[in-house]
C-alpha cells in the first residue's frame, strides 16, 4: 500500500531528537576524536531541545530557524526534521523540492526514513520529475536498514517490475520481511502471490493429466 505523501506529525519526529542524536553523529567524519564527538553531541542534543520546545508550543518558525543551521552543518537528523518543515509548510513556506533535497541529504548519511520518503516523492513525482529506477534504490537502501513500508514497496517494485527487473522471487522476500515486521498489506499481498503459485501448480498439473489421457495408449 502506498503511504500518502504526509509524514507523522513533527512532534513525533522531533520528540525522537531525544535518542537520535548519537545515531546521526555517528556519521560525523573519521578524523573527529571521541572526545569531539562527544561535546559535539551534548551541544547539538541541547539545541534539539529547544526545537523540541518550540514544536510543543507550536512554534514551527523557531524550530526551523534552529534545525536550519545544523542541518547545514551536515547533521542527519536535523537535515530530516528541516525536509520536514518544508514538507509539510510548518515554521517556512511549504516547498517540495527543499523537502526533497533535505530527504536525500539525510538519506544520503543512512537515515531510513528520509530514504523512504525520498523513494516516495521519486515514484509520485513530488519536487522532482517521477523515476521509478532512483525511487526502487532509495527503498531498497531503506529496506535493506529493515524499515517496514520501504520493504513493501520494494516487494512492489519487483513483483510489477517498476523501475527494476521484475523477479518475484526478491517480491516474495521483501514481503516476507515486511510482513514479519506486522505490515498487514506485505502479509496480505504475500499470502495471495503464495495462493496464486499454488493454484497455478494445480491447474498445470490438471492440464498435464488431461493432456496425457489424449495420448496414443502404450502397449
Amino acid at each position: 500500500m502506498k503511504k500518502t505523501w504526509k509524514t507523522c506529525l513533527l512532534t513525533a519526529s522531533l520528540a525522537a531528537f531525544a535518542f537520535a542524536p548519537q545515531a546521526a553523529l555517528a556519521q560525523a567524519p573519521a578524523q573527529h576524536s571521541k572526545k569531539a564527538n562527544a561535546r559535539k553531541s551534548a551541544t547539538n542534543q541541547a539545541v534539539y531541545n529547544q526545537a523540541i520546545a518550540a514544536v510543543q508550543k507550536g512554534d514551527y518558525a523557531t524550530a526551523f530557524k534552529i534545525l536550519e543551521p545544523l542541518a547545514k552543518k551536515g547533521d542527519a537528523t536535523a537535515q530530516h526534521n528541516l525536509a520536514v518543515l518544508y514538507q509539510d509548510g510548518l515554521g517556512t513556506t511549504a516547498d517540495a523540492k527543499q523537502a526533497l533535497h533535505w530527504y536525500e541529504k539525510a538519506a544520503a548519511q543512512g537515515e531510513p526514513e528520509a530514504q523512504f520518503m525520498a523513494g516516495l516523492m521519486y515514484s509520485d513525482g513530488i519536487g522532482t520529475a517521477q523515476d521509478y529506477k532512483k525511487a526502487a534504490q532509495w527503498y531498497e537502501k531503506a529496506a535493506q536498514k529493515g524499515h517496514a513500508e520501504a520493504q513493501n514497496n520494494l516487494a512492489a517494485r519487483y513483483a510489477t517490475g517498476t523501475g527494476v527487473t521484475r523477479d518475484m522471487a526478491k517480491a516474495k522476500y521483501w514481503y516476507g520481511k515486511a510482513a514479519a515486521q506486522g505490515n498487514k498489506q506485505a502479509a496480505y499481498t504475500l499470502q495471495q502471490l503464495e495462493a496464486l503459485e499454488k493454484n497455478n501448480g494445480s491447474l498445470k498439473t490438471q492440464m498435464l493429466n488431461e493432456a496425457q489421457k489424449t495420448l496414443p495408449n502404450k502397449k
